[in-house]
C-alpha cells in the first residue's frame, strides 16, 4: 500500500488517498445517517474507482448500508439533486466496508449494484 500526497487536480478536487495492491482506493469514514453515508460514496466516484468506508461507529446496520449504496448506485439526476452519473468518473471498482460489530470486511463490486434493465 502506498499513500498518494494531497494532491488535487485542476476543478480543486482531491484525487484518491492510496494505492492499494496497484488499486487506487479513496478512504472515507462514516458516522452519520444513510445520508451521510451516500453523500461520502458519492463523492469517493469523483476521486478513485475504488473506496474503503469505515462505519466502525455507525449505528447503520448491514442490511440499511448495503440498501443506501444501492440506492446511491442507481440515483438519477433530479432538478434539486445530481445522481451517480454526475458523480461517477469511473468504470467499475470495488467498494470495501468495515461494518460496526463485524469481524470481517465486507466486499461489494460497484456494478453488481447498478440495476439491470430487461
Amino acid at each position: 500500500m502506498y499513500l498518494t500526497p494531497e494532491i488535487r487536480d485542476i476543478a480543486g478536487i482531491k484525487k484518491y488517498d492510496a494505492i492499494v495492491d496497484g488499486l487506487k482506493y479513496e478512504f472515507k469514514n462514516v458516522s452519520g445517517n444513510p445520508n451521510t453515508l451516500e453523500m461520502q460514496f458519492l463523492r469517493s466516484r469523483f476521486q478513485a474507482p475504488n473506496v474503503f468506508i469505515n462505519l466502525e461507529t455507525s449505528s447503520l446496520t448491514r442490511r440499511e448500508i448495503v440498501s443506501t449504496l444501492y440506492g446511491a448506485r442507481n440515483k438519477q439526476d433530479t432538478e434539486k439533486s445530481h445522481g451517480y452519473s454526475h458523480y461517477n468518473k469511473f468504470k467499475g471498482g470495488k467498494i470495501v466496508l468495515k461494518v460496526k460489530d463485524q469481524e470481517s470486511l465486507l466486499y461489494l463490486n460497484v456494478d453488481d449494484l447498478k440495476i439491470k434493465k430487461p
